[in-house]
């Protein structure tokens, strides 16, 4: 079996007028392997600030700001979980492919409002208990969380996914 070359740039390829100069010695591989580590760094950075920044206000991470009138279940922690760590990841594609896919966007911003529905406590969240008041939420919304969860996750996992490919 013939494995690709790594192939050396010459002093000739990386010239100042090359659009993309590459330091000698270092193969194109390399640089695009150290391209795709920056860019998985910022997917893993924008998750872990995600379960932070949803984790606080919906009180599944303890802070004496905020009070959870529903106990938190384990989905609930799950599906904060496996929602940061879909929109981090599809924030590092999104920037690693540079090409704009308003849908898939639009798709994401989607299935992370919907994860956010999922994990948040219906009835601490005043704008949902302001629009629609707390029986309502406690009747039509609480019993379809762990549904809405899975949706929101099969939603930004089809994203990822069509990102990735696309």
């Amino acid at each position: 079996m013939n494995k690709p070359r790594k192939r050396r740039l010459s002093a000739t390829s990386a010239s100042p007028s090359a659009k993309h100069a590459v330091p000698l010695g270092i193969t194109v591989r390399e640089k695009e392997e150290d391209r795709k580590s920056s860019y998985w760094l910022i997917g893993l950075l924008t998750s872990i600030g995600l379960i932070l920044l949803f984790g606080i206000p919906t009180a599944l991470i303890p802070t004496p700001w905020f009070v959870r009138m529903i106990p938190s279940t384990f989905s609930d922690y799950a599906f904060l979980v496996l929602t940061a760590v879909l929109l981090g990841a599809y924030l590092g594609v999104h920037l690693y492919k540079k090409n704009s896919s308003p849908l898939c966007d639009t798709v994401s911003f989607s299935g992370g409002l919907a994860g956010f529905l999922a994990f948040g406590c219906p009835i601490c969240n005043q704008l949902l208990v302001l629009l629609f008041g707390t029986t309502a939420l406690l009747a039509y919304l609480e019993p379809y969380r762990p549904i809405l969860g899975s949706v929101s996750t099969a939603i930004l996992a089809g994203a990822l996914w069509w990102r990735i490919r696309n």
